[in-house]
Protein backbone atom coordinates (compact mmCIF):
# COMPACT_ATOMS: atom_id res chain seq x y z
CA UNK A 1 0.00 0.00 0.00
CA UNK A 2 2.72 2.72 1.09
CA UNK A 3 6.48 2.64 1.46
CA UNK A 4 6.13 4.08 4.84
CA UNK A 5 7.56 1.71 7.57
CA UNK A 6 5.09 1.27 10.90
CA UNK A 7 6.72 2.76 14.05
CA UNK A 8 8.89 0.73 15.74
CA UNK A 9 8.18 1.45 19.43
CA UNK A 10 5.65 4.01 21.54
CA UNK A 11 2.19 4.16 21.28
CA UNK A 12 1.79 3.51 17.42
CA UNK A 13 4.16 0.99 17.32
CA UNK A 14 2.89 -1.26 14.28
CA UNK A 15 0.56 1.38 12.39
CA UNK A 16 1.75 3.16 9.36
CA UNK A 17 0.79 7.05 9.71
CA UNK A 18 0.53 8.63 6.09
CA UNK A 19 1.31 12.27 5.44
CA UNK A 20 -2.57 13.31 5.45
CA UNK A 21 -3.21 11.49 9.29
CA UNK A 22 -4.78 8.25 7.93
CA UNK A 23 -3.15 5.01 9.78
CA UNK A 24 -3.25 1.50 8.94
CA UNK A 25 -1.64 -1.67 9.88
CA UNK A 26 -1.45 -5.24 8.14
CA UNK A 27 -3.06 -8.03 9.25
CA UNK A 28 -2.01 -11.57 7.07
CA UNK A 29 -1.08 -9.87 4.04
CA UNK A 30 -4.33 -7.76 3.78
CA UNK A 31 -4.36 -4.02 4.73
CA UNK A 32 -7.14 -1.96 6.93
CA UNK A 33 -7.31 1.86 8.05
CA UNK A 34 -7.38 1.93 12.04
CA UNK A 35 -8.08 4.65 14.60
CA UNK A 36 -6.81 4.93 18.26
CA UNK A 37 -10.09 4.98 20.41
CA UNK A 38 -9.06 6.53 24.13
CA UNK A 39 -12.54 5.45 25.55
CA UNK A 40 -11.60 1.70 24.80
CA UNK A 41 -7.89 2.24 24.99
CA UNK A 42 -7.43 -0.05 21.90
CA UNK A 43 -6.95 0.38 18.35
CA UNK A 44 -9.55 0.07 15.85
CA UNK A 45 -10.18 -1.62 12.55
CA UNK A 46 -12.57 1.24 10.82
CA UNK A 47 -14.04 1.96 7.67
CA UNK A 48 -12.39 3.67 4.95
CA UNK A 49 -15.45 5.63 4.17
CA UNK A 50 -16.32 5.81 7.65
CA UNK A 51 -13.29 6.21 9.43
CA UNK A 52 -14.66 7.93 12.82
CA UNK A 53 -18.44 5.66 13.22
CA UNK A 54 -18.13 3.18 15.77
CA UNK A 55 -20.64 0.71 14.21
CA UNK A 56 -18.63 -1.62 12.51
CA UNK A 57 -15.43 -1.18 14.26
CA UNK A 58 -13.54 -4.24 15.27
CA UNK A 59 -10.69 -4.30 18.37
CA UNK A 60 -7.69 -5.38 17.80
CA UNK A 61 -4.08 -5.64 19.86
CA UNK A 62 -0.68 -5.98 18.84
CA UNK A 63 0.65 -9.24 20.02
CA UNK A 64 4.24 -9.27 21.87
CA UNK A 65 5.56 -11.09 18.34
CA UNK A 66 4.90 -7.75 17.13
CA UNK A 67 1.60 -9.48 14.63
CA UNK A 68 -1.88 -7.24 14.84
CA UNK A 69 -4.57 -9.46 16.42
CA UNK A 70 -8.42 -9.03 16.28
CA UNK A 71 -10.06 -9.00 19.75
CA UNK A 72 -13.62 -10.84 20.60
CA UNK A 73 -15.19 -8.31 21.92
CA UNK A 74 -15.08 -5.09 23.30
CA UNK A 75 -17.68 -2.07 25.07
CA UNK A 76 -18.18 1.18 26.61
CA UNK A 77 -17.21 1.56 29.83
CA UNK A 78 -20.73 2.18 31.52
CA UNK A 79 -22.93 -0.03 29.18
CA UNK A 80 -23.52 1.33 25.85
CA UNK A 81 -22.66 -0.05 22.24
CA UNK A 82 -20.28 -3.23 21.95
CA UNK A 83 -17.91 -3.90 19.24
CA UNK A 84 -18.09 -7.45 17.37
CA UNK A 85 -15.54 -10.00 17.12
CA UNK A 86 -16.27 -10.52 12.95
CA UNK A 87 -13.90 -11.52 11.06
CA UNK A 88 -12.99 -7.65 9.26
CA UNK A 89 -13.80 -7.83 5.06
CA UNK A 90 -10.07 -6.82 4.15
CA UNK A 91 -8.87 -4.20 2.20
CA UNK A 92 -8.11 -6.19 -1.28
CA UNK A 93 -6.19 -3.39 -2.72
CA UNK A 94 -4.40 0.12 -2.13
CA UNK A 95 -6.20 3.50 -2.48
CA UNK A 96 -5.09 4.85 -5.44
CA UNK A 97 -5.09 8.80 -5.23
CA UNK A 98 -3.74 8.95 -8.77
CA UNK A 99 -5.92 11.47 -11.01
CA UNK A 100 -8.78 9.80 -13.02
CA UNK A 101 -10.05 10.14 -16.49
CA UNK A 102 -13.94 9.68 -16.71
CA UNK A 103 -15.12 6.33 -18.72
CA UNK A 104 -15.73 7.40 -22.24
CA UNK A 105 -20.09 6.92 -22.26
CA UNK A 106 -21.51 8.56 -18.91
CA UNK A 107 -19.96 10.40 -16.05
CA UNK A 108 -19.31 7.72 -13.56
CA UNK A 109 -15.83 7.52 -11.33
CA UNK A 110 -14.14 4.75 -13.20
CA UNK A 111 -13.48 1.58 -11.04
CA UNK A 112 -9.82 1.94 -9.54
CA UNK A 113 -10.93 5.55 -8.29
CA UNK A 114 -13.69 4.83 -6.35
CA UNK A 115 -12.37 3.61 -3.18
CA UNK A 116 -10.30 7.31 -3.25
CA UNK A 117 -13.79 9.56 -4.62
CA UNK A 118 -16.04 7.46 -1.12
CA UNK A 119 -13.82 8.62 0.69
CA UNK A 120 -13.53 11.86 -0.45
CA UNK A 121 -17.14 12.29 -0.43
CA UNK A 122 -17.28 11.47 3.01
CA UNK A 123 -18.72 14.37 5.69
CA UNK A 124 -15.31 14.65 7.02
CA UNK A 125 -14.27 16.17 3.51
CA UNK A 126 -16.82 18.19 3.07
CA UNK A 127 -15.00 21.47 3.01
CA UNK A 128 -12.55 19.99 0.74
CA UNK A 129 -14.93 18.88 -1.62
CA UNK A 130 -16.33 22.62 -1.15
CA UNK A 131 -13.59 24.74 -1.76
CA UNK A 132 -13.55 26.27 1.97
CA UNK A 133 -9.93 24.18 3.31
CA UNK A 134 -6.97 23.66 1.25
CA UNK A 135 -4.20 21.06 2.68
CA UNK A 136 -1.80 20.69 -0.15
CA UNK A 137 -0.25 17.91 2.00
CA UNK A 138 -3.87 15.44 1.47
CA UNK A 139 -3.33 12.54 -0.47
CA UNK A 140 -6.95 13.26 -1.90
CA UNK A 141 -6.30 16.61 -4.19
CA UNK A 142 -5.59 14.43 -7.56
CA UNK A 143 -9.30 12.84 -7.03
CA UNK A 144 -10.69 15.89 -6.05
CA UNK A 145 -9.02 17.68 -9.16
CA UNK A 146 -10.16 15.15 -11.39
CA UNK A 147 -13.95 14.56 -9.92
CA UNK A 148 -14.35 18.70 -9.85
CA UNK A 149 -13.88 18.35 -13.74
CA UNK A 150 -16.30 15.64 -14.43
CA UNK A 151 -18.57 17.44 -12.31
CA UNK A 152 -18.29 20.75 -14.35
CA UNK A 153 -18.69 18.71 -17.46
CA UNK A 154 -21.57 17.11 -16.35
CA UNK A 155 -22.93 20.56 -14.95
CA UNK A 156 -22.44 21.96 -18.57
CA UNK A 157 -24.27 19.35 -20.43
CA UNK A 158 -27.08 19.31 -18.42
CA UNK A 159 -27.65 23.02 -19.34
CA UNK A 160 -26.48 22.70 -22.74
CA UNK A 161 -29.49 19.65 -22.77
CA UNK A 162 -32.40 22.15 -21.60
CA UNK A 163 -31.07 24.90 -23.74
CA UNK A 164 -31.78 22.56 -26.70
CA UNK A 165 -34.57 20.98 -25.13
CA UNK A 166 -37.41 23.69 -25.87
CA UNK A 167 -40.54 24.42 -24.58
CA UNK A 168 -41.84 21.00 -23.07
CA UNK A 169 -45.61 20.72 -23.98
CA UNK A 170 -48.50 20.87 -21.42
CA UNK A 171 -49.24 16.77 -20.97
CA UNK A 172 -52.66 16.04 -20.33
CA UNK A 173 -52.75 13.17 -17.40
CA UNK A 174 -55.84 12.26 -16.52
CA UNK A 175 -57.14 11.86 -12.27
CA UNK A 176 -58.17 8.60 -11.62
CA UNK A 177 -62.08 8.51 -11.52
CA UNK A 178 -63.00 9.45 -7.45
CA UNK A 179 -65.01 6.01 -7.09
CA UNK A 180 -61.68 4.19 -7.21
CA UNK A 181 -59.59 3.59 -3.90
CA UNK A 182 -56.61 5.36 -4.06
CA UNK A 183 -54.26 1.30 -4.49
CA UNK A 184 -56.51 0.95 -8.13
CA UNK A 185 -56.17 4.08 -9.05
CA UNK A 186 -52.56 3.85 -8.25
CA UNK A 187 -52.09 0.23 -10.44
CA UNK A 188 -54.18 1.49 -13.09
CA UNK A 189 -52.05 4.69 -13.95
CA UNK A 190 -49.67 1.54 -15.64
CA UNK A 191 -52.10 0.52 -18.00
CA UNK A 192 -51.62 3.69 -20.02
CA UNK A 193 -47.89 4.46 -19.19
CA UNK A 194 -44.88 2.25 -18.92
CA UNK A 195 -43.48 3.98 -15.26
CA UNK A 196 -44.75 6.58 -12.63
CA UNK A 197 -42.43 9.24 -11.05
CA UNK A 198 -42.89 9.59 -7.01
CA UNK A 199 -42.19 12.89 -5.48
CA UNK A 200 -41.31 13.02 -1.78
CA UNK A 201 -39.64 15.14 1.42
CA UNK A 202 -36.99 12.51 1.84
CA UNK A 203 -37.73 12.35 5.37
CA UNK A 204 -41.14 11.24 4.37
CA UNK A 205 -43.09 8.04 5.68
CA UNK A 206 -46.03 8.45 3.31
CA UNK A 207 -44.18 7.27 0.22
CA UNK A 208 -42.12 4.53 1.00
CA UNK A 209 -44.78 3.02 3.07
CA UNK A 210 -46.86 3.37 0.24
CA UNK A 211 -44.83 1.41 -2.41
CA UNK A 212 -43.47 -1.04 0.31
CA UNK A 213 -47.33 -1.76 0.61
CA UNK A 214 -47.93 -1.75 -2.85
CA UNK A 215 -44.72 -3.85 -4.38
CA UNK A 216 -46.79 -7.32 -4.73
CA UNK A 217 -49.37 -5.73 -6.86
CA UNK A 218 -46.73 -3.40 -8.70
CA UNK A 219 -45.00 -6.72 -9.85
CA UNK A 220 -48.06 -8.60 -10.84
CA UNK A 221 -48.62 -5.42 -13.41
CA UNK A 222 -45.12 -5.43 -14.64
CA UNK A 223 -42.94 -3.34 -12.77
CA UNK A 224 -39.37 -4.95 -12.66
CA UNK A 225 -37.15 -1.38 -11.38
CA UNK A 226 -37.47 0.81 -8.82
CA UNK A 227 -34.81 3.81 -9.57
CA UNK A 228 -33.33 5.89 -6.76
CA UNK A 229 -32.69 9.19 -5.82
CA UNK A 230 -29.32 9.25 -3.53
CA UNK A 231 -27.85 5.96 -4.77
CA UNK A 232 -25.24 6.77 -7.15
CA UNK A 233 -24.56 4.31 -10.13
CA UNK A 234 -20.35 3.89 -9.79
CA UNK A 235 -20.13 4.09 -6.25
CA UNK A 236 -23.33 1.49 -5.21
CA UNK A 237 -24.65 -0.13 -8.82
CA UNK A 238 -22.46 -3.29 -8.13
CA UNK A 239 -23.61 -3.68 -4.48
CA UNK A 240 -27.12 -3.37 -5.47
CA UNK A 241 -26.95 -5.59 -8.44
CA UNK A 242 -25.09 -8.37 -5.93
CA UNK A 243 -27.87 -7.56 -3.37
CA UNK A 244 -30.68 -8.08 -5.78
CA UNK A 245 -28.75 -11.49 -7.15
CA UNK A 246 -27.79 -12.91 -3.76
CA UNK A 247 -30.12 -11.51 -0.91
CA UNK A 248 -26.60 -10.31 0.67
CA UNK A 249 -26.08 -6.56 1.42
CA UNK A 250 -22.43 -5.18 1.52
CA UNK A 251 -20.87 -3.28 4.74
CA UNK A 252 -20.77 -0.58 2.57
CA UNK A 253 -24.38 -0.33 0.89
CA UNK A 254 -26.18 -1.16 4.07
CA UNK A 255 -24.09 1.78 6.16
CA UNK A 256 -24.90 4.34 2.70
CA UNK A 257 -28.31 3.51 3.12
CA UNK A 258 -28.47 3.42 7.11
CA UNK A 259 -26.19 7.31 6.97
CA UNK A 260 -29.78 8.27 4.47
CA UNK A 261 -31.98 7.43 6.92
CA UNK A 262 -30.34 9.15 9.43
CA UNK A 263 -29.43 12.30 7.34
CA UNK A 264 -33.10 12.64 6.39
CA UNK A 265 -34.70 11.85 9.51
CA UNK A 266 -36.76 9.09 8.03
CA UNK A 267 -39.20 7.23 9.92
CA UNK A 268 -37.90 7.11 13.42
CA UNK A 269 -39.52 2.82 14.15
CA UNK A 270 -36.96 1.99 10.83
CA UNK A 271 -40.06 0.02 9.52
CA UNK A 272 -40.54 2.82 6.51
CA UNK A 273 -36.76 4.04 5.29
CA UNK A 274 -34.74 3.68 2.65
CA UNK A 275 -32.67 0.78 3.93
CA UNK A 276 -36.18 -1.07 4.23
CA UNK A 277 -37.44 0.13 1.00
CA UNK A 278 -34.53 -1.46 -1.13
CA UNK A 279 -34.73 -4.61 1.27
CA UNK A 280 -38.48 -4.93 0.42
CA UNK A 281 -38.37 -4.20 -3.54
CA UNK A 282 -35.74 -7.20 -3.59
CA UNK A 283 -37.85 -9.38 -2.07
CA UNK A 284 -40.93 -8.74 -4.38
CA UNK A 285 -38.39 -9.14 -7.32
CA UNK A 286 -38.37 -5.73 -8.21
CA UNK A 287 -34.34 -4.49 -9.07
CA UNK A 288 -33.06 -1.31 -7.48
CA UNK A 289 -31.19 1.20 -9.62
CA UNK A 290 -29.36 4.00 -8.77
CA UNK A 291 -30.20 7.63 -10.69
CA UNK A 292 -27.37 9.67 -9.27
CA UNK A 293 -23.39 9.19 -9.83
CA UNK A 294 -20.95 10.77 -7.60
CA UNK A 295 -20.75 13.97 -9.85
CA UNK A 296 -24.21 14.24 -9.99
CA UNK A 297 -24.82 13.89 -6.29
CA UNK A 298 -22.01 16.15 -4.76
CA UNK A 299 -22.52 19.74 -5.80
CA UNK A 300 -20.79 21.02 -2.88
CA UNK A 301 -18.78 24.11 -3.75
CA UNK A 302 -21.17 24.56 -7.62
CA UNK A 303 -24.23 25.30 -6.92
CA UNK A 304 -25.48 28.80 -5.60
CA UNK A 305 -28.05 28.92 -2.37
CA UNK A 306 -31.66 28.46 -3.92
CA UNK A 307 -30.33 27.55 -7.19
CA UNK A 308 -31.48 24.96 -9.72
CA UNK A 309 -27.95 23.23 -10.51
CA UNK A 310 -28.74 19.87 -8.62
CA UNK A 311 -32.39 19.96 -10.29
CA UNK A 312 -30.51 20.69 -13.64
CA UNK A 313 -27.78 17.58 -13.31
CA UNK A 314 -29.52 15.01 -11.36
CA UNK A 315 -33.17 15.37 -13.87
CA UNK A 316 -30.33 15.06 -16.88
CA UNK A 317 -28.20 12.20 -15.64
CA UNK A 318 -31.22 10.66 -13.95
CA UNK A 319 -33.48 11.21 -17.63
CA UNK A 320 -30.27 9.35 -19.22
CA UNK A 321 -30.29 6.21 -16.95
CA UNK A 322 -34.49 5.63 -17.16
CA UNK A 323 -33.74 5.71 -20.96
CA UNK A 324 -31.29 3.66 -21.32
CA UNK A 325 -33.04 1.12 -19.17
CA UNK A 326 -36.35 1.35 -20.39
CA UNK A 327 -33.89 0.52 -23.83
CA UNK A 328 -32.72 -2.66 -22.68
CA UNK A 329 -36.23 -3.54 -21.28
CA UNK A 330 -38.51 -1.89 -23.28
CA UNK A 331 -41.68 -4.72 -21.85
CA UNK A 332 -40.76 -3.74 -18.35
CA UNK A 333 -42.28 -1.12 -16.24
CA UNK A 334 -40.29 1.25 -13.68
CA UNK A 335 -41.24 3.36 -11.15
CA UNK A 336 -38.77 5.82 -9.48
CA UNK A 337 -38.63 7.81 -6.05
CA UNK A 338 -37.50 10.80 -6.23
CA UNK A 339 -37.34 14.44 -4.35
CA UNK A 340 -40.69 16.82 -5.22
CA UNK A 341 -38.40 19.34 -6.88
CA UNK A 342 -37.16 16.07 -9.66
CA UNK A 343 -40.86 15.13 -10.18
CA UNK A 344 -42.34 17.89 -13.10
CA UNK A 345 -41.24 21.42 -13.92
CA UNK A 346 -39.66 23.50 -10.74
CA UNK A 347 -38.35 27.06 -11.23
CA UNK A 348 -39.04 26.16 -15.08
CA UNK A 349 -36.57 23.16 -14.87
CA UNK A 350 -38.31 20.29 -16.08
CA UNK A 351 -38.78 16.71 -13.93
CA UNK A 352 -37.92 13.65 -15.02
CA UNK A 353 -42.07 12.43 -15.65
CA UNK A 354 -42.23 15.30 -17.77
CA UNK A 355 -39.28 14.12 -19.91
CA UNK A 356 -40.07 11.00 -20.09
CA UNK A 357 -44.00 11.94 -20.82
CA UNK A 358 -45.13 9.72 -17.49
CA UNK A 359 -47.72 10.37 -14.94
CA UNK A 360 -46.06 12.47 -12.05
CA UNK A 361 -47.38 11.29 -8.49
CA UNK A 362 -46.45 13.58 -5.34
CA UNK A 363 -47.13 11.04 -1.92
CA UNK A 364 -47.53 13.83 1.12
CA UNK A 365 -47.46 12.65 5.13
CA UNK A 366 -50.97 13.48 6.12
CA UNK A 367 -52.67 13.68 9.73
CA UNK A 368 -56.00 12.79 11.34
CA UNK A 369 -59.22 13.63 8.51
CA UNK A 370 -56.39 14.86 5.83
CA UNK A 371 -55.73 11.55 3.94
CA UNK A 372 -57.21 11.82 0.05
CA UNK A 373 -57.31 9.90 -2.47
CA UNK A 374 -55.56 10.25 -6.31
CA UNK A 375 -56.17 14.01 -7.22
CA UNK A 376 -54.70 16.38 -9.38
CA UNK A 377 -51.58 18.15 -7.26
CA UNK A 378 -53.03 21.84 -6.45
CA UNK A 379 -49.25 22.37 -5.63
CA UNK A 380 -47.26 23.46 -2.00
CA UNK A 381 -44.97 26.16 -1.06
CA UNK A 382 -41.92 25.54 1.06
CA UNK A 383 -40.45 28.06 2.83
CA UNK A 384 -36.60 27.89 2.67
CA UNK A 385 -35.09 25.33 5.35
CA UNK A 386 -32.97 22.66 5.92
CA UNK A 387 -33.45 19.65 3.62
CA UNK A 388 -36.37 21.06 1.49
CA UNK A 389 -36.74 23.27 -1.76
CA UNK A 390 -37.56 27.01 -0.78
CA UNK A 391 -40.34 27.19 -3.90
CA UNK A 392 -43.21 25.73 -5.23
CA UNK A 393 -43.27 22.17 -5.99
CA UNK A 394 -46.45 20.40 -8.09
CA UNK A 395 -46.47 17.17 -9.58
CA UNK A 396 -49.24 15.92 -12.09
CA UNK A 397 -50.95 14.24 -9.24
CA UNK A 398 -51.20 13.54 -5.19
CA UNK A 399 -52.12 11.35 -2.83
CA UNK A 400 -52.29 12.03 1.06
CA UNK A 401 -51.67 9.57 3.55
CA UNK A 402 -52.20 9.64 7.01
CA UNK A 403 -49.34 8.88 9.13
CA UNK A 404 -48.47 11.51 11.51
CA UNK A 405 -50.59 11.92 14.60
CA UNK A 406 -51.22 15.78 14.25
CA UNK A 407 -52.71 17.59 11.39
CA UNK A 408 -50.12 18.82 8.86
CA UNK A 409 -49.83 22.40 7.43
CA UNK A 410 -49.56 22.54 3.50
CA UNK A 411 -48.70 25.63 2.53
CA UNK A 412 -51.03 26.94 -0.40
CA UNK A 413 -49.02 28.40 -3.28
CA UNK A 414 -50.99 31.39 -3.64
CA UNK A 415 -49.02 32.30 -0.70
CA UNK A 416 -45.63 32.29 -1.78
CA UNK A 417 -44.15 35.88 -1.62
CA UNK A 418 -43.53 37.72 -5.27
CA UNK A 419 -39.87 36.67 -6.25
CA UNK A 420 -40.54 33.28 -5.81
CA UNK A 421 -40.30 31.48 -9.67
CA UNK A 422 -43.49 29.50 -9.92
CA UNK A 423 -42.84 25.96 -11.89
CA UNK A 424 -43.61 26.71 -15.28
CA UNK A 425 -43.97 30.78 -15.40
Amino acid sequence: MTDVEPALAGSTRGVVTLADGAQYIEIQGATYRVRFDPALNTWLIVAPDNPFAFSGALPVRLTEEGQWQVLESLCLRGGGQCLGGLTPEPVTEAIDYSPFEPLADNYDVPPTARPAVRELLHSANRRLLQGDFYNPHSPLLPVLHSLDALRVQLSEDARAFFSRLGPVPLRNVVSPAPTLTPQRAFIELFDEHPGVVIGESHQAIASKRWLMENFKPLYAKGVRTLYLEHLMNDLHQADLDVFTRTGRMSDNLRRYLELLDTGHRTDPTGVYSFLELVRKARAQGIEVRALDCAASYRLDGLEEPGGILRQEVMNYHAEGVIRSGRAARPNDKWIALVGDSHVNFYKRVPGLADLQNVPGLRIVDAGPGQASGITPDPGEYYRPSMGRPDGIVQADLRLAVETRPQRVQYLDPQSAPPGVIRPRS
